[in-house]
């Protein structure tokens, strides 16, 4: 049955089912629940969420009596609504892309003419629709003649930060962004578990923390260079290095190097399972390219050791148990389309200028 056939009333499925297919020696189980509301309940629901939203601040209660309330599960629904009719008066043309997440917006066009019409009509705000633009947040990489006051003007560099990420301006390609890491404490984004079990629970966070950042903008070569994809990988592995060397702080015990050289081993092989699910369907039969394992498993390797060199009396024999994996993956990689000669060019080693800056 398809979902154009679906009946909220049992009774009436029954009877459409034994019409249209004469059917016989069949039980019919209704175990779907359904709840049907009316239009006008809906939109007095509605209405009371956006107009009477009452809110606490120490013993007092105030009314909200402009905008829609943080945090609610329709706000950002609201919020795409709005803004997509208001869009309707910016079309876009061919060769252009105009995204948006929730309040935050990216232009793209091939036309300078088309980005000052769109500057302009962001910076002079759209009243009909009570919109103004919060100027020192406004980012371009072309120089504008007004309304320069607080605005960005991105002239020394390629790369443009939106959203988390950063996206190349010449070649549209995409990179991690670490600057959240730079106004804060690495330490203060983390939790730690001080019972018998920390060090299964730090592997499992570190497990997690690189399944999060395994996505497909960063590391599809079908949208990045083959040397962005690589850059993009080693980067994860080391920020993930990086809350290593702080999840073993808090250790409630000190476990052997053994120990940790095998978390780190698995952190390789679990991070090509996901990088291989995230990609091999969307680049099988096209023209991009997947790492192998062993490609994974050294750019981890290599990572750690960047990493753990720079607490080198603390993890000596961790990085020499890496050490001796490190060679044996370069005797194999040694007739791979990328040797690690190649791998050691592109992420150095040394560790890259942005985090010389996570505390």
């Amino acid at each position: 049955m398809s979902k154009g056939d679906y009946r909220s009333d049992f009774v009436k499925f029954l009877r459409h089912q034994n019409e249209e297919d004469n059917s016989h020696n069949i039980v019919f189980v209704d175990q779907v629940v359904t709840q049907q509301e009316t239009r006008e309940w809906l939109l007095k629901q509605l209405h009371c969420h956006i107009f009477h939203n009452i809110i606490k601040i120490g013993k007092t209660y105030y009314k909200q009596t402009k905008g829609i309330s943080q945090g609610s599960v329709i706000s950002t629904l609201l919020c795409n609504m709005y803004y997509g009719e208001m869009e309707r008066q910016f079309p876009i043309c061919e060769g252009e892309v105009m995204m948006r997440i929730v309040d935050d917006a990216l232009f793209v066009t091939p036309s300078k003419e088309r980005a000052f019409n769109y500057y302009h009509k962001m910076i002079n705000g759209i009243p009909d629709f009570n919109f103004s633009i919060n100027k020192s947040k406004v980012q371009t990489n072309f120089n504008v003649s007004e309304f320069t006051e607080g605005i960005t003007i991105l002239e020394n560099t390629e790369w443009l930060s939106w959203c988390g990420i950063l996206l190349n301006m010449r070649t549209l390609e995409t990179s991690l962004n670490l600057s959240f890491y730079f106004s804060s404490f690495l330490v203060d984004s983390m939790t730690f578990d001080t019972s018998y079990k920390a060090g299964v629970t730090m592997k499992r966070k570190l497990f997690r923390s690189i399944r999060l950042k395994c996505h497909p903008l960063y590391i599809d070569s079908q949208l990045n260079s083959l040397n962005i994809v690589i850059v993009n990988i080693y980067k994860i592995l080391l920020l993930s290095a990086f809350k290593f060397t702080q999840y073993t702080k808090h250790l409630a015990k000190k476990e052997n190097h053994y120990f940790l050289e095998g978390v780190i081993t698995e952190l390789g092989h679990y991070f090509y399972s996901v990088y291989n699910s995230a990609v091999k369907h969307k680049i099988h039969g096209k023209n991009g390219v997947i790492l192998s394992p062993g490609h994974i498993q050294w750019l981890c390797i290599h990572a750690y050791i960047v990493k753990l060199n720079q607490h080198r009396s603390l993890y000596k024999p961790v990085v020499s148990c890496l050490q001796k994996c490190k060679v044996q993956l370069n005797k194999q990689m040694k007739e791979n389309f990328l040797s690690p000669e190649h791998l050691k060019d592109i992420c150095g080693c040394e560790l890259p200028k942005e985090f010389l800056r996570i505390r």
